[in-house]
């Protein structure tokens, strides 16, 4: 009897970490080198020089890509580590609203909502509060928006605009650097 009951518990305890290793479902697969949406069924191709991270399905951001060598802006060659490494984040969800509407709910100063603090998270330049120490930086501007159609859903394209200034220390005195100014 004694058997059975230790049995039991050690069942009992191991029971709720099998649980816990369950792969839990990804938002698409790659295969060679295209991405492949579970939910939204849309696929695009990933270049060679980018690695990808698929994110989990339960996620409104799909997949992130990173590019795996580029070059560092010449401001930066003595402090690579103040250089931004190049990414796309695709995220994917539905709205009530127009693409265009949506897009400029983001650069609103106004509009609020759950999609929004979820987008700002992620998306640097529409987020003024995610400004780095040593960084100045204005107001993001929109400079081009328009409307496109893909598989006869509508779509939107929008560029932005967010002029910074940045200190950058020189490595061998951090009281010493120079000022880089950019968009």
């Amino acid at each position: 009897m004694k058997k059975l009951i230790l049995a039991c518990l050690v069942l009992a305890l191991f029971a709720p970490s099998l649980q816990a290793r369950k792969k839990e479902e990804k938002a698409g697969k790659v295969k060679d080198l295209v991405y492949t949406d579970k939910k939204y069924d849309f696929s695009f191709s990933i270049g060679k020089g980018w690695k990808y991270t698929v994110q989990l399905d339960k996620k409104n951001f799909r997949i992130v890509l990173t590019q795996r060598s580029y070059d560092t802006p010449h401001d930066y060659l003595d402090t690579p580590e103040y250089t931004k490494v190049p990414r796309i984040v695709v995220y994917a969800d539905t709205s009530s609203i127009s693409a265009l509407v949506f897009l400029d709910s983001l650069v609103s100063g106004t509009y609020s909502s759950d999609q929004k603090k979820e987008i700002l998270k992620e998306f640097e330049i529409l987020n003024e509060q995610a400004v780095e120490e040593g960084t100045e930086r204005d107001k993001t501007v929109t400079r081009k928006r328009r409307t496109i159609t893909i598989d006869e859903l509508s779509a939107a394209v929008w560029e932005g605009k967010a002029n910074y200034r940045k200190y950058i220390p020189k490595p061998s005195d951090p009281n010493i650097g120079m000022r880089v100014y950019g968009a």
